[in-house]
């Protein structure tokens, strides 16, 4: 009997295979199985209490008996056809907080960038060989932006 179908499409992070095998190691008392085509998802299904993936249809929602359980891989759920599983008794849970790290990266690197003034870079070509190599001008100082940037006493 299969436990957890995990369906072939696209996945925010590990290809499905990848996925699958982390489901694996957390939990070794499940048989996890991916489903590669349109059949394997239909044999499945015929008999997986959950699945997970990117998308389901209403079609296989309801042809399962016994799902109960559809975990998308995405943080938003409006793509899924939820009446179908809400008429089916399946809950579906999201990846909420994915996107978590990279929102955080990017605002701290916003937050550097400002109280860096990294904005403030330009080009600067040397009078010496006429080469332009990006500069920032802070307090009077004329250095390159990785040295300005990463220098302690600014």
């Amino acid at each position: 009997m299969t436990d957890v179908v995990v369906l072939h499409h696209k996945i925010h992070g590990p290809n499905p295979n990848d996925y699958a095998e982390t489901i694996c190691q957390a939990r070794p008392d499940l048989k996890v199985v991916v489903a590669r085509t349109s059949e394997e998802e239909r044999t499945h299904f015929a008999e997986a209490p959950v699945a997970t993936g990117y998308q389901i249809d209403s079609e296989l929602v309801a042809a399962s008996e016994t799902l109960e359980l559809f975990t998308c891989t995405f943080a938003g759920i409006d793509h899924l056809p939820l009446d179908a599983l809400e008429e089916a008794d399946v809950t579906v849970t999201n990846a909420s907080g994915v996107h978590g790290p990279n929102v955080a990266e990017e605002v701290l690197g916003y937050v550097l960038s400002d109280v860096r003034n990294l904005r403030r870079g330009g080009s600067k070509t040397s009078a010496a060989n006429g080469t332009t190599s990006k500069v920032a001008n802070y307090a009077g100082r004329q250095q390159p932006l990785w040295a300005w940037a990463l220098s302690a006493k600014r």
